[in-house]
């Protein structure tokens, strides 16, 4: 006795060349998803490097909205310090270079604040809560009268919220970073007004382009979309 043909379910409908795929880019992909939904195991394998390629472009896109083209970032490379163990991490994100950062104070003026071309500010200093941002440069409050703070091209000076830390800094040739506080600290010689000074330079570190980072995003989604159509290519 001859098995009965079992009924087949219909191959899915073939997916479109790029030649052939009409109407906008979101209808397009939701094709190619739905295609990928009913399509076996080597559409799983297109549905991945479809993925691949969205985020790729994603990324790219998202990167060159949001960094800016001629932003430097400048890292303080310590090089000595007038007591031992005493170390700061610090950077400066800049439109231009240290020169073209802003003169700008909290002293009179109660905000808001342009702090451009600085787009920027971080420093770690060793002790409780010792990390610092531009965030943390505002107006002085009501009853403490601080932070207070003061910012231009020779030098930054900050006190913060509850009058505990304090740090200096003074660019130059040899760039200095002085630290006092109220609070514990680590050396305990920061409690002493004028002890710890690190001493070092500021070193760009250029962040890459807009367009850069878009062209790599496009070259990436265009190399797995390739990719994926020589799959589907029958041998």
């Amino acid at each position: 006795m001859r098995p009965r043909a079992t009924k087949r379910d219909p191959d899915p409908e073939p997916m479109k060349t790029n030649h052939q795929v009409d109407g906008p880019a979101s209808t397009n992909l939701i094709r190619y998803i739905r295609y990928c939904e009913i399509g076996g195991v080597m559409s799983g394998f297109r549905c991945m490097d479809l993925a691949r390629s969205a985020v790729m472009l994603a990324v790219g896109l998202w990167c060159g909205a949001t960094v800016p083209a001629s932003a430097t970032t400048f890292v303080f490379n310590q090089t000595g310090s007038t007591v031992p163990g005493f170390v700061v991490s610090a950077s400066i994100s800049v439109d231009g270079t240290l020169a073209d950062l802003p003169s700008i104070s909290n002293l009179a003026n109660s905000g808001p604040y342009d702090f451009s071309p600085l787009s920027a500010l971080d420093i770690i200093l060793p002790t409780l809560g010792g990390d610092y941002t531009l965030a943390d440069f505002t107006s002085r409050g009501a009853v403490l009268d601080y932070p207070q703070w003061s910012i231009s091209p020779s030098a930054i000076n900050f006190v913060d919220q509850f009058d505990a830390n304090e740090f200096n800094i003074a660019f130059g040739a040899t760039s200095t970073i002085l630290f006092e506080s109220d609070a514990p600290t680590e050396p305990r010689e920061c409690h002493t007004t004028g002890r710890c000074i690190a001493s070092g330079t500021w070193d760009p570190v250029s962040e890459p382009s807009s367009s850069l980072l878009l062209l790599a995003g496009l070259i990436g989604s265009a190399l797995t979309l390739r990719w994926s159509h020589r799959t589907e290519r029958p041998h």
